[in-house]
């Protein structure tokens, strides 16, 4: 067994960028990010992806590459590419096979140019594994925004220039592209902040446009919109009528569906760079450290 493959973490060889066949082409780094999206965590930093359904890698493929793909055939150049992506995960170190329909994810692939895990690379031609809190996020319960705002109703918290408030669908054309701190309100309340790094250029704007596409649906604030949606009834039946009125959507039209359910502002500052911004935000939860927090994730007075 490639000895990279064989432990949680480890910093495989860079995967073949390209494959294709046909004149089909798919990018394996998109590719293992939407593996990675839609697989099961498994608490040790590794995660279990089942070729099943709607997310069968077949599926997956053709979204990606635009090759053709049915129901119980096998398409030529829909095979092809899903022969070179089990080749390249047992040579690359990305991926254990453990069962003919089940893949041990290895690595988490780290964020790039706005797109959610998207590999990246070092120097060295090496995976950078992905250690990212900003994935986490706090949700602050209850926490009215005129508490913290100043006279003209900006955020004054962690000693930060904060923006004025806008909509989220404002916020994705409009926000910071640089590192920064973020916060979002609804219904009057202050209900998350978080933080965005570099992200290639894309910084707070990046992180928020992921959001509001219904790409974080598994993290962060994205999370918590959509938990708090599968906890609404009126919200749920409205959910499935579509379903039975429309057919079956994606995991992402659901998420998208969270956010319109509960309309956002948000406001961010900018700092310098994404250490910058991991300790601004941790300023400014510990201004709130006397608040309810929804998340698990609490830092301390030092």
């Amino acid at each position: 067994m490639n000895k990279a493959a064989s432990r949680p973490g480890a910093r495989p060889n860079l995967a073949p960028v390209t494959l294709s066949a046909l004149g089909y082409e798919l990018d394996f780094a998109a590719l293992y990010s939407r593996l990675w999206e839609v697989s099961e965590d498994l608490g040790d930093g590794t995660r279990l992806y089942t070729s099943f359904g709607d997310q069968a890698l077949k599926w997956i493929i053709a979204d990606l590459s635009g090759t053709p793909a049915e129901s119980g055939k096998t398409m030529e150049a829909n095979d092809s590419i899903r022969q070179q992506i089990y080749a390249t995960f047992k040579e690359a170190g990305w991926a254990d096979r453990i069962g003919q329909r089940k893949f041990r994810l290895l690595v988490e692939p780290r964020d790039a140019s706005g797109q959610v895990g998207v590999p990246e690379t070092s120097e060295d031609g090496q995976l950078v594994p992905l250690s990212d809190p900003e994935d986490d996020g706090t949700v602050v319960e209850a926490v009215a925004a005129s508490a913290v705002t100043d006279e003209g109703g900006r955020l004054s918290l962690g000693g930060l220039h904060w923006s004025d408030w806008v909509p989220l669908s404002t916020a994705v054309n409009e926000a910071t592209t640089s590192p920064g701190v973020y916060a979002a309100r609804a219904d009057g309340q202050v209900v998350y902040v978080g933080m965005a790094g570099e992200r290639r250029g894309q910084g707070v704007r990046g992180r928020l446009t992921i959001y509001a596409r219904g790409r974080g649906a598994v993290s962060g604030l994205g999370e918590a919109v959509l938990d708090r949606a599968l906890a609404d009834p009126e919200w749920l039946k409205s959910r499935l009528d579509d379903l039975r009125d429309l057919g079956p959507a994606r995991t992402r039209a659901w998420a998208v569906a969270a956010f319109e359910r509960s309309p956002l502002d948000v406001s961010w500052a900018a700092t310098g760079s994404g250490d910058q911004a991991r300790d601004a935000e941790r300023r400014v939860l510990i201004a709130l450290t006397d608040v309810d927090l929804w998340n698990r994730a609490r830092p301390k007075k030092s």
